[in-house]
């Protein structure tokens, strides 16, 4: 494959990749039973777990202290299934997304000898942009640190888990960032073919930046605003 045919195929990822994260968050949130919107960058969901964990709340604000047991009991349930709920939802386009990633490094691995005897098939190549969907953790970890760096907050899945896993976000997107970086530099310099590389590289930097200008400022909000 060429340079062009490269862009080509990273322009499509940016797509390809935030719907499927976006599509996970969205099964869950339907499995849950709530009303579920996709967008062309997030997922908006209402249902009764947090109507009702929105009137316990309020109720609890106003009287809480001259509640009964039973209703403190309730409260505490709704308060319980609430968190639950978002939870799930939340872990799931990361855990999509590290899945997808996992899928290809496996290929990848259990094709090892083929790629040492010079043969890359389609498939492999199937199994290397499986494998870049893991890029989305090195992605947002460095957009954490440099927001922080700058005296900014980011508000992407990983701080929403730390906070109700109450984990230390710099620690996860450190994990993280470690992790993905790793599995990648090992991809690009141990498994793609050494002839591709460059045009690899640049038409990777290319689509990358084409895709998330073409589908977060274009095509994604006139298609799934």
């Amino acid at each position: 494959m060429k340079t062009l045919h490269f862009t080509l195929i990273f322009i499509m990822m940016v797509p390809v990749g935030t719907l499927t994260h976006e599509s996970a968050h969205w099964i869950t949130a339907r499995y849950f039973g709530n009303h579920t919107e996709l967008h062309y960058a997030s997922v908006s969901y209402h249902g009764e777990t947090q109507k009702k964990f929105l009137e316990v709340i309020e109720a609890y604000s106003i009287d809480g202290d001259s509640w009964s047991q039973e209703q403190k009991q309730s409260y505490k349930s709704a308060v319980r299934n609430y968190i639950l709920e978002g939870k799930a939802i939340t872990l799931s386009g990361p855990l999509q997304t590290l899945l997808t990633g996992l899928i290809g490094c496996l290929i990848l691995l259990i094709r090892r000898k083929s790629h040492l005897n010079g043969i890359f098939t389609s498939v492999d190549w199937l199994a290397v942009f499986l494998t870049l969907f893991l890029s989305r953790f090195t992605a947002n970890a460095t957009h954490h640190f440099i927001a922080g760096f700058l005296g900014f907050k980011s508000c992407g899945d990983e701080d929403k888990l730390a906070s109700l896993y109450q984990i230390n976000p710099n620690v996860l997107y450190a994990v993280l960032w470690i992790a993905s970086v790793s599995i990648l530099s090992y991809l690009t310099f141990k498994i793609i073919p050494k002839d591709k590389l460059k045009p690899f590289l640049f038409g990777g930097a290319l689509g990358c930046s084409i895709g998330w200008v073409l589908w977060m400022y274009l095509l994604g909000p006139l298609l799934l605003p």
